[in-house]
């Protein structure tokens, strides 16, 4: 028989995860393509660009997410099914205290392009969390190159960051065996790898 305290935990886990699981809520005026993403702090919501509407494609694409919460004392790590894993030490949050982290992968209909996008929005790591991206969920063969980009939200523009051939860069550490990327970063970006 299970203790009725681990029951009414686990029960309060479940009601949390499914919580935050569904931060992302069409809006009543708009389309689902024009929704907002509701921050999971108390920081006031924030209208984020639509990653369908920045690489104008449509919305027949593929999501991988997940959340987690990180202690700001113990650190913790973040992971989305073949895309992301984020590492954060401990008691390097700007919030000083435990947070709950999401990200997300999308890849385009088109199949060409992978966006991923984390949140808080305001989050700030010192010292720097690690972030390995992941474009295995790319339509990319092993011989083509894949670039990445960061959104830049005061040009509204994407801008090149790196590309898979960028061997002696000691900021974006590429691996084709395992295709992926690993930078430490002090705050979330929106990151966009492409095989065009």
């Amino acid at each position: 028989m299970i203790p009725q305290k681990t029951l009414l935990f686990q029960t309060m886990v479940v009601i949390v995860s499914i919580f935050f699981s569904c931060s992302k809520q069409p809006n009543s005026s708009t389309s689902l393509k024009n929704s907002s993403m509701e921050e999971s702090t108390s920081a006031p919501t924030k209208l984020l660009p639509n990653v369908l509407d920045l690489v104008k494609t449509t919305v027949d694409s593929l999501v991988w997410r997940n959340n987690a919460l990180i202690s700001y004392q113990l650190g913790g790590v973040l992971l989305v099914d073949g895309t992301i894993r984020l590492e954060v030490a401990p008691r390097s949050m700007s919030t000083k205290r435990s947070t709950w982290i999401w990200g997300q992968g999308e890849r385009t209909a088109d199949g060409k392009r992978l966006i991923l996008t984390f949140g808080p929005h305001g989050l700030e790591f010192q010292p720097q969390a690690t972030l390995v991206m992941m474009w295995g969920n790319l339509n990319a063969g092993d011989d083509e190159v894949v670039k990445l980009y960061y959104f830049d939200p005061e040009t509204q523009t994407w801008q090149y960051v790196s590309d898979s051939n960028d061997t002696g860069n000691e900021y974006y550490i590429w691996d084709k065996l395992t295709k992926s990327v690993k930078l430490k970063i002090p705050h979330f970006s929106i990151y966009a790898f492409s095989k065009d």
